[in-house]
C-alpha cells in the first residue's frame, strides 16, 4: 500500500489542509487517516472517494490514485487470489479465441509470452495481462522475451500488452513502454492493428514457402 499512501500523502501536504480537518470532512478518525497516509491501512472505496473529493484533484491525478488503489487492493493478503487468477485465465482464453480465427496464433509452451502471432515472416509476442498492476514488472518480462528472441538490437521486434480496458494511467505507462517497442492495447485495438499489418505483409512470404517446397522436391 506504499504506492497509494505516498501519492495521497503528497497531495494532502500540497493542498495545505490540516489532517484533522480532512479526517473530519471525510468522516473518519484522525487515527484512521494516519494509517491510510502511512500505508498501514487500505481505505474503503467510499472513503477514498471522499478524500479525493476534499482534495479537489484533477482528473489525471485522481486516475493515478484510483489505479494505485486497485493495484494495492489486488496485492493485499485479503484479496481473493483465486478469483483474480480465474479472471485473468478467462481473459487469456477470450483473447486467444479472438485471435485464432484470423491469425496464425500459438500458445507459448512456457506461458511467457501468452501467445505468439505470426504475420508475414515475423512472429510477435502478445502478453494477455488483463490489467497492469506493476508496469515496470510487465516491461521487464517483455524485455526478457525480447532477449530470448535475440531481438534486443532489432527495431523489427515488437510486443503487445493486452488489457481489458484502457485506463487513463496507461497513457503514462505507454511513455515508458514505447522506447522498448512495447504497446498497450485492448483486444479490439489489437485485432485492428494485426489486421492492418496482415494487409501490409509482403507477398513474398508465401512465395518463400513455395520455393522451399520446390527445392525439397
Amino acid at each position: 500500500m506504499i504506492q497509494l499512501s505516498s501519492i495521497i500523502r503528497y497531495e494532502v501536504e500540497r493542498s495545505g489542509i490540516s489532517r484533522t480537518k480532512l479526517a473530519s470532512a471525510v468522516g473518519i478518525s484522525r487515527t484512521s487517516l494516519f494509517h491510510i497516509l502511512r500505508g498501514t491501512a487500505l481505505p474503503k472505496r467510499a472513503t477514498l472517494d471522499r478524500i479525493l473529493e476534499q482534495l479537489r484533484l484533477g482528473a489525471e491525478v485522481s486516475a493515478e490514485i484510483n489505479h494505485a488503489y486497485e493495484s494495492d487492493r489486488l496485492n493485499t493478503v485479503k484479496s481473493n487470489r483465486k478469483e483474480v487468477r480465474a479472471a485473468r485465465d478467462l481473459f487469456r482464453a477470450s483473447l486467444h479465441g479472438l485471435l485464432k480465427p484470423s491469425f496464425s496464433c500459438r500458445v507459448d509452451p512456457g506461458g511467457v509470452p501468452d501467445f505468439r502471432v505470426t504475420i508475414g515472416d515475423d512472429e510477435f509476442p502478445v502478453f494477455a495481462e488483463m490489467k497492469i498492476v506493476d508496469h515496470y514488472r510487465v516491461l521487464g518480462r517483455t524485455q526478457v522475451v525480447r532477449s530470448d528472441d535475440d531481438g534486443l538490437g532489432s527495431a523489427r521486434w515488437k510486443a503487445w500488452v493486452c488489457v481489458s480496458v484502457f485506463e487513463p494511467i496507461y497513457d503514462k505507462y505507454q511513455q515508458d513502454f514505447e522506447p522498448f517497442n512495447v504497446k498497450i492495447v485492448t483486444p479490439d485495438s489489437l485485432i485492428t492493428e494485426f489486421s492492418e499489418m496482415k494487409k501490409e505483409a509482403p507477398v513474398q512470404s508465401s512465395q518463400h514457402v513455395l520455393d522451399n517446397i520446390l527445392c525439397i522436391t
